[in-house]
């Protein structure tokens, strides 16, 4: 568990996916994990929800207001790195290529283990 004082946690596509996909409640396990965090996504990635079958979920946690939306451009990995750097994030993905590139920037990631159990790799500032 981590304490800190406010802490953005960034949440890629397929994180948004997980509640219909593996039925995790990540809002929930985000929060165990990092208490103060506060969930963000940005707008590439609301984009390619809007595209996905199994997207719905993640746009109801943002309509919500359970998860925050950022304005960005570009590719949504591109940016979401630019973004945590930025912001000294969390990235919550299970996308192995940017998984690598987030921790190869010293970006804590979380990510699904086990299809039930978030993990967090990295420190949390």
């Amino acid at each position: 568990m981590v304490k800190s004082s406010k802490v953005r946690v960034l949440l890629d596509t397929n994180f948004l996916t997980l509640p219909q996909q593996f039925h995790v409640d990540i809002v929930e396990e985000i929060k165990f994990q990092i208490p103060s965090a506060e969930l963000a996504t940005i707008s590439p990635v609301i984009d390619e929800l809007r595209e996905l079958p199994t997207g719905g979920v993640g746009l109801e946690l943002i309509r919500k207001g359970l998860v925050k939306t950022i304005p960005a451009t570009g590719k949504a990995d591109d940016a979401l790195l630019e973004r945590a750097l930025g912001d000294h994030a969390v990235v919550c993905t299970n996308d192995k290529e940017l998984r690598k590139r987030l921790r190869s920037a010293g970006v804590p990631v979380m990510y699904l283990r086990g299809r039930k159990k978030l993990q967090l790799d990295g420190v949390v500032e």
